[in-house]
């Protein structure tokens, strides 16, 4: 597909119209408008509720598969800075 041709043929064929009109337009900002306003929500309200049950999990795997030896999980304890997930 030469883009190029594609695009100079549009543009002969139907003016501007051929890529902008009121209906494209909304269209594609209606397409956009669920996402954009429910994907930060999930991420910062619905996310952080189940963070501190699947960083235990992962805590506990991690400790049973590593029988005692330190974990990256134990290192980020000796860390004041670090955050705390239990």
């Amino acid at each position: 597909i030469k883009y190029g041709e594609v695009i100079k043929n549009s543009l002969k064929k139907e003016g501007m119209s051929a890529f902008f009109t009121v209906p494209k337009w909304g269209s594609r900002i209606l397409m956009n408008a669920p996402v954009q306003g429910s994907l930060p929500w999930f991420y910062n309200n619905v996310l952080p509720l189940g963070e501190g049950t699947v960083l235990g999990a992962a805590r506990w795997v991690v400790c049973s598969m590593s029988k005692g030896n330190q974990t990256a999980f134990d290192s980020a304890d000796s860390n004041p800075g670090a955050r705390s997930y239990s």
